[in-house]
């Protein structure tokens, strides 16, 4: 599943999802209405998820929880 940030015109491949948004139901390609995103870190992507990555995500209106998990 892709999460859309589309004030930024991109997309993110992510490892776990939630959105309680009836308006994520009509799409199954990807969600824009995330209430929580996790990531589980690894070497090689860290500093992405730390860095660009959630500076992304917190464009998100209705992200209200962003867990990194190590």
């Amino acid at each position: 599943m892709k999460a859309q940030i589309s004030s930024r015109n991109c997309y993110y491949y992510l490892d776990i999802l939630v959105s309680c948004n009836p308006r994520d139901r009509a799409n199954i390609y990807f969600k824009q209405y995330p209430k929580l995103i996790i990531e589980v870190l690894s070497e090689g992507t860290e500093a992405f998820d730390r860095g660009n990555k959630f500076d992304d995500y917190s464009q998100l209106e209705t992200l209200q929880d962003y867990v990194l998990v190590s």
